[in-house]
């Protein structure tokens, strides 16, 4: 199968058994509030190397995370399996497996992190958003969705999202400071009516990518 596993559940383990440093031809230490920067900046600064490898440091960073797991105290242990629960029940873990009957036990805990299926009549809205070149300033949006729903004397539901976006980081920070442009989609039950769209605001034209003269058009694209 496939197990997704966000990084955030690195930096959730590190709470627990404290930082870690990789071999020193790597030079990474890592804690629970740096994590996910220092492994970035290292990346950023082995891209023009000649032999490109930026993501060996994680294998060997695991090598240390499973040593350390493998010594932990039981109270510590616990802690462990609490972390990974969370991170679970938030989807900083996803799994999908092969096998049939456990894949079903996973999707009864709701951590297959799929589209859940509706029943006729039932309400759904599921708000995704894609980063486009926006470093990691995902981990700088604060995202609020509301939602109502009003239904009329004939069934009909009539439902309105607000979705608000506010970018906490520092501009011009590192990975984290840069514009985040957000490809957002909503999904809502089958044969359901658009009745309304506004409160955009569109992205400055130096955001966008002149198209290369070489570029072509997607079949599979083309045909949505």
């Amino acid at each position: 199968g496939v197990v997704a596993i966000n990084g955030t559940v690195l930096e959730r383990l590190l709470e627990i058994f404290g930082p870690i440093t990789s071999d020193p031809t790597y030079g990474v230490s890592l804690d629970a509030g740096n994590a996910l920067l220092s492994l970035e900046l290292h990346n950023a600064s082995v891209r023009d190397k000649k032999i490109y490898q930026p993501k060996a440091v994680i294998g060997d960073l695991l090598g240390e995370v499973l040593g350390r797991l493998s010594s932990l105290k039981e109270k510590d242990m616990v802690r462990i399996l609490v972390a990974l629960h969370d991170a679970l029940e938030e989807r900083d873990i996803q799994i999908y497996l092969e096998d049939v009957a456990l894949q079903e036990q996973i999707r009864a805990f709701h951590w297959s992190g799929e589209i859940q299926g509706v029943d006729e009549g039932q309400d759904y809205l599921m708000a995704v958003n894609t980063n486009l070149q926006g470093g990691k300033s995902d981990a700088k949006i604060r995202q609020t969705v509301d939602y109502s729903a009003t239904v009329a004397d004939d069934g009909t539901i009539i439902g309105r999202a607000v979705i608000r976006r506010q970018h906490t980081g520092v501009e011009g920070a590192p990975l984290y400071g840069i514009n985040n442009v957000s490809y957002l989609r909503l999904y809502v039950p089958e044969g359901a009516e658009l009745l309304d769209a506004g409160g955009f605001t569109f992205p400055a034209e130096d955001a966008f990518f002149v198209p290369e003269e070489w570029y072509g058009d997607d079949p599979r694209l083309s045909t949505y």
